[in-house]
């Protein structure tokens, strides 16, 4: 099953690009396979929607990583 990925990460546009994964991936799963830690390194949004770790990905997904937010 094919992704696309588009990073907004400066250090991560590498990833950019169609990625093929196995069916019923997550993103969970997904950031382990890109060796890449939920939460920490990256923010990410399936299809114009904030993701959770356990959101299974389909064919076609849009999936936007973004620099995770932190403040005080």
């Amino acid at each position: 099953m094919r992704i696309t990925i588009q990073s907004f990460i400066p250090w991560m546009q590498e990833l950019n690009g169609e990625h093929q994964i196995g069916e019923g991936t997550t993103i969970f799963e997904l950031l382990q396979q890109l060796k890449l830690e939920w939460d920490r390194d990256v923010l990410v949004a399936i299809n114009d929607r904030i993701a959770k770790a356990d959101d299974v990905l389909t064919q076609g997904d849009l999936v936007v990583l973004l620099v995770p937010l932190t403040g005080g």
